[in-house]
């Protein structure tokens, strides 16, 4: 096995696996309360996924309508690919909409634009504890020395 080729499969796929894990858990306790959905409740679902990301860009950029260059690389802290909470989260946040029990219609849109927001918050998040980690890491290491 090439180690080169799995450890950058495992980075370019890391988000979108959080991503996955987060929609999919969500959607299935959606068709679980409420049957499998038609276009109508599809779309509702993914309007709101949409209007989540909506949210998110507007907060992050502070507008919609400037332009964004990303030419620059991050690290890539390995912890965060993990994602125990931004793949989780968004599962127990769709079970709460669903106990809130807000009908149909509201809780399929609520729980797309939610699941949207945790997954990328939570992803944020773990990225910032991973980094914490890391220091903490290299600080005994350097005390070590």
């Amino acid at each position: 096995m090439n180690r080169d080729f799995v450890r950058n499969l495992i980075v370019e796929e890391s988000f979108a696996y959080g991503f996955t894990i987060a929609f999919w858990g969500s959607g299935l306790l959606l068709i679980n309360e409420f049957g499998l959905l038609h276009t109508l409740g599809i779309v509702e679902y993914a309007s709101g996924a949409i209007t989540g990301f909506g949210v998110l860009a507007v907060a992050t950029f502070g507008g919609a309508v400037d332009t964004v260059d990303m030419d620059e690389s991050p690290s890539y802290f390995i912890l965060a690919g993990i994602h125990y909470l931004s793949g989780l989260v968004p599962i127990a946040v769709t079970h709460g909409l669903i106990a809130l029990a807000f009908g149909k219609a509201v809780t399929l849109f609520l729980t797309g634009m939610t699941v949207s927001i945790c997954y990328n918050v939570f992803a944020t998040f773990e990225e910032v504890l991973s980094e914490m980690a890391w220091r903490a890491e290299q600080t005994v290491l350097d005390e070590w020395k």
